[in-house]
């Protein structure tokens, strides 16, 4: 087998992972807006998404060295970015009545 493709099946088998976790937290945080009706702008279900995927990069990164300590944390970070512009209003959220 060339080695290209030696590469591309490992890259491949890294990446599918890290999208499967990106996805989980992200279903995760709808599940948990619609729980709770969006409280706070989604801020508690924003925290709790992100404190759930901090706990497991933790746990993931428990045995390795310090510089790969950090590859776990990559898909949170997607994530909660992805997630964050949520809970940010880009609209005025005081009620206007008509005139």
């Amino acid at each position: 087998m060339p080695t290209s493709a030696i590469r591309l099946v490992r890259f491949t088998g890294r990446l599918l992972p890290a999208l499967a976790a990106v996805a989980t937290l992200v279903v995760a945080f709808l599940a948990l807006i619609a729980l709770t009706d969006g409280a706070g702008s989604g801020l508690a279900a924003w925290l709790t998404t992100l404190g759930a995927g901090t706990v497991l990069a933790l746990w993931r990164g428990r045995r390795r060295t310090w510089p790969e300590r950090l590859v776990p944390f990559l898909p949170v970070v997607v994530a909660a970015a992805l997630t964050a512009t949520v809970c940010i209003p880009t609209v005025p959220t005081t009620r206007r009545y008509p005139p």
